[in-house]
């Protein structure tokens, strides 16, 4: 987690400068809502093959007056001391704003996101909390709602194809507060104060004087800049950039992330020796990388689904395979495995299965 003034600034980049974004042509009709393992993703429809949602095809609606969180006095008060026993843990953690997800509606063909405002104190007292089922019940218990004691920080992501057709995995850093160690996409926070002052009201010199417009192009922006900052891809490396859908996790209380994809113009090997000079602004957040040829993303989508898999008598008695493909899917975030049930849903990825 890099401090905003850490970051490089974006507030005047306009998302889709030099980033090759797929178009979809078809609205947003619907959605369907898939709970397997610890994930819970939502998968718009219809399905264009082999596109995800364009930029137009996705929206913010910001109310921090009424999509944020609730408070309530004896949780506030253990949210406080659950956040000085982190710090005290972790000095490298701070207390930034964080956008909320509360929801979201279909609108004139487009997924339209329910932005609050929240902060990573909150997300730690309250998701990443032991006891973050028994907020769910108290939420629903007094206000008729699980998530309304929930911070629901609204986190991003994109998996990334090389051009030789390899799926960017990292390796998450050990000092890291949420999953130290696992495997891991491409991801981060979009941030408020890239887009807002601290009243609320939208920075001088952004491209749009609309906020709604302007909070989504931060979390659009988001995910290219966790693309550049964590594996130190610049944006004209990306390609075909477009949303999967959203996810949550469950084992957290229904943290919420959007997923994104793009194609890469480098190859596995470019993309590893650029991550490995270490010249990226989060050069310490993600220790490693591995390359997953598509067989491997096919073991991975197969044991996701409990499918049986398709691939040949000799492929299926190679125990080894299978074995690491099991051992792997153990080591993957909830947002991981989202991102792969999203980008399968999308038919992004050419899934080898021989």
């Amino acid at each position: 987690m890099v401090p905003s003034s850490l970051r490089f600034a974006r507030s005047v980049l306009h998302p889709l400068a030099s980033v090759q974004v797929r178009r979809m042509s078809a609205g947003v009709e619907r959605v369907e809502i898939v709970r397997l393992q610890n994930v819970c993703v939502v998968k718009p429809l219809p399905v264009s093959r082999g596109s995800g949602l364009s930029r137009e095809k996705i929206a913010a609606n910001f109310k921090p007056s009424e999509f944020s969180r609730r408070s309530n006095p004896r949780l506030e008060k253990d949210i406080a001391n659950r956040w000085k026993v982190k710090t005290a843990q972790n000095p490298r953690l701070f207390n930034g704003s964080k956008f909320r997800r509360a929801g979201w509606v279909i609108t004139d063909g487009r997924l339209i996101i329910k932005i609050g405002l929240t902060n990573y104190k909150d997300l730690c007292g309250t998701n990443f909390a032991e006891n973050c089922g028994s907020l769910l019940e108290l939420g629903e218990r007094e206000l008729g709602d699980p998530q309304a004691y929930m911070s629901d920080a609204l986190g991003v992501g994109v998996l990334l194809l090389t051009k030789d057709e390899y799926l960017v995995v990292a390796r998450r850093a050990e000092w890291l507060v949420e999953y130290p160690n696992f495997l891991d996409r491409a991801g981060g926070h979009p941030e408020p104060d890239h887009v807002l002052t601290p009243d609320g009201s939208l920075k001088p010199g952004m491209e749009t004087d609309n906020v709604n417009e302007a909070v989504m192009n931060e979390i659009w922006d988001a995910a290219i800049k966790e693309a550049e900052d964590e594996v130190g891809l610049s944006r004209d490396q990306l390609e075909d950039f477009s949303c999967l859908g959203l996810t949550a996790n469950t084992e957290e209380g229904g943290r919420p992330s959007v997923e994104f994809f793009a194609r890469l113009s480098l190859t596995a090997a470019e993309v590893k020796e650029l991550h490995a000079s270490g010249n990226q602004v989060e050069a310490d957040e993600l220790t490693s990388l591995c390359m997953l040829p598509l067989g491997r993303v096919g073991a991975l989508v197969d044991l996701l689904l409990g499918e049986k898999s398709d691939r040949s008598e000799s492929a299926s008695n190679d125990v080894t395979d299978k074995e690491e493909s099991r051992a792997m899917l153990k080591e993957m975030t909830s947002a991981l495995k989202g991102a792969l049930l999203l980008a399968h849903h999308h038919e992004m990825i050419p899934i080898e299965r021989s």
